[in-house]
């Protein structure tokens, strides 16, 4: 569910990011799967221009892609939510030092 706090408006939306998008760019990305599904949800929820000012999504640790966070960032959306460190485009600045060698996780 996606609630819409300035207008109290509710939207039931579905996402799956499972799958990688092939990434030759030979084959456009599919529309309704990966991080393409939110952007379009969100779209049918909202119209094209989205919202008037930036609305905010809550995510948890399993959709934690940084691409999706940026695409919503585009779509004038912020982004808030917990991160698996482990995960591909974080920043290396962002994490935390290493302690004795072992790992950050």
């Amino acid at each position: 569910m996606l609630f819409f706090s300035q207008t109290a408006y509710c939207i039931r939306f579905e996402v799956y990011c499972g799958k990688k998008q092939i990434q030759d760019n030979t084959t456009p990305p599919d529309e309704k799967s990966g991080t393409a599904a939110v952007g379009w949800d969100l779209k049918k929820g909202f119209g094209a221009s989205g919202p008037s000012d930036f609305g905010l999504v809550v995510t948890d640790r399993f959709y934690r892609l940084v691409a999706l966070a940026m695409q919503l960032l585009t779509m004038k959306f912020y982004s808030i939510g917990t991160i698996m460190m482990n995960n591909r485009g974080l920043c290396e600045p962002i994490l935390p030092p290493k302690k004795n060698g072992k790992s950050r996780l």
